[in-house]
């Protein structure tokens, strides 16, 4: 009967003796150590390769980039909880860390059951289960707000076909009419991205809900009646939203 592997947990640390004093006390809580890294590059390193649940890490490194720097980096390209690992001398800890993103924060200590409980404790909170990520599906995300000719005016998003730009202006054509309204095409394919809205071409965004098919050389994207142009540098982004079999 095969077991269940030990959860991996990076520990990014340069003094020796502490690096040895956490892969101790880390493999006798039961989990794998990787590491440990003295720096940014064996840090990441790890992290790719490894795939650690969780990292402990000592932002007291003497390196580009810094310990801030590092703890960004290891977020890419998934989030990856992190402890904050303190000396026992360290002075307070700068506003910068303070509002650093870690989970909890570790303070070394010589008394080894005393560190041993904080490791306990602060892995405990890193690994519990995630919340539940928000769901933009159920607050708004069937429409948006728009500003025409001076006044705020809903859109529902099923209701849009296409937008092209047409210097400062959109035109905004919907299955039921169209309208226009100011701002940049850029702005507007940042906003509803998550909404599956794509460019086809640089002047034209459109509603994946309504693509149809593609024209036989794959120039042209199909709404129903409406033929929109597919250029060479959009084709394999579109492509790659369709949902298809070949």
């Amino acid at each position: 009967m095969s077991t269940a592997s030990p959860t991996r947990v990076l520990v990014v640390e340069n003094d020796p003796f502490w690096q040895t004093i956490l892969t101790t006390l880390l493999r006798d809580l039961g989990y794998a150590v990787l590491g440990p890294a003295a720096t940014a590059a064996e840090a990441l390193a790890l992290a790719h390769s490894g795939a650690p649940a969780a990292a402990l890490l000592d932002l007291d490194q003497h390196h580009e980039p810094d310990g801030l720097t590092l703890a960004g980096l290891l977020q890419q390209p998934r989030p990856l909880p992190w402890l904050l690992l303190r000396g026992t001398t360290a002075p307070p800890p700068t506003p910068e860390v303070q509002a650093a993103s870690a989970v909890a924060r570790v303070r070394k200590t010589f008394d080894r059951q005393a560190l041993n409980e904080q490791l306990e404790l602060a892995l405990q909170l890193a690994l519990r289960p995630a919340p539940e990520p928000y769901d933009r599906s159920r607050y708004l995300a069937d429409y948006v707000f728009v500003r025409i000719q001076g006044s705020l005016t809903r859109l529902m998003l099923h209701d849009i076909l296409y937008l092209e730009a047409d210097g400062n202006y959109i035109r905004v054509v919907l299955t039921h009419g169209q309208q226009t309204l100011r701002c940049s095409l850029k702005e507007l394919a940042r906003l509803l991205a998550a909404d599956g809205f794509i460019q086809c071409q640089r002047s034209y965004l459109l509603n994946l809900r309504h693509v149809t098919g593609l024209g036989a050389n794959q120039t042209e994207v199909l709404l129903g009646k409406v033929t929109l142009p597919l250029s060479r540098s959009f084709h394999d982004l579109l492509l790659a939203c369709l949902r298809r079999v070949e």
